[in-house]
């Protein structure tokens, strides 16, 4: 997949009906004959958080300066002028939001992962609809099963017009090179739909 594609989506489409020609990196896209407003930088790594997802967070804390949580929750939970202005005085024109911490690859129960993570997913696309010009999304998978997670990654490219997921390297000691992971990267290749492998930690080391 070129780089270029990886942001064409229904809810890209209409970030680039209102901007204009997107530019990934270095390979600009042709001007607009038209002179509409070209896209400029686009974030993808760009994390949010819930109240209801703290907890899961909390387990990234020993990673990180203990002054950090009280002062990343407050940004991460925000959608609205805040985070707008950040991305405007660093010429960010589209966010691609994704959750932040390890979410519900670290619950022990299945069915509550499933469940915690289309509702996440959900939020995301309401928070999304408020500012599609501005933000897409990453979807959440709950990766404990593997079957289910193919099928919220396509009900979230499908539906929620999202660019693609975020998974964690590894889901209560399970590492994405199993065999039983092979039907969740068949349906992501079916779908052409780009996957973040986003580092965690280890299951044998608290932090890395």
């Amino acid at each position: 997949m070129r780089r270029r594609d990886l942001l064409k989506s229904a809810t890209f489409a209409v970030a680039t009906q209102a901007l204009g020609s997107v530019a990934i990196a270095d390979e600009p896209l042709p001007a607009q004959a038209n002179g509409t407003k070209r896209l400029g930088k686009i974030a993808l790594e760009e994390h949010f958080m819930v109240p209801e997802f703290v907890p899961y967070f909390e387990e990234t804390y020993p990673n990180i300066s203990p002054a950090l949580p009280s002062l990343a929750l407050a940004a991460l939970q925000d959608f609205g002028d805040h985070r707008i202005e950040v991305m405007d005085q660093n010429g960010v024109d589209y966010s691609v939001l994704s959750l932040s911490g390890p979410g519900v690859q670290i619950e022990k129960d299945t069915a509550v992962a499933v469940k915690r993570a289309r509702w996440i997913n959900d939020f995301l696309a309401k928070e999304i609809q408020k500012r599609p010009a501005r933000y897409g999304g990453l979807a959440h998978l709950a990766m404990q099963n593997p079957a289910e997670a193919a099928n919220e990654l396509e009900r979230c490219i499908h539906d929620l017009g999202f660019q693609g997921a975020m998974i964690n390297g590894q889901t209560n000691g399970e590492y994405l090179d199993l065999d039983k992971f092979s039907v969740f990267w068949e349906r992501a290749a079916a779908l052409d739909a780009p996957i973040y492998i986003h580092p965690g930690n280890p299951v044998d080391h608290p932090a890395m």
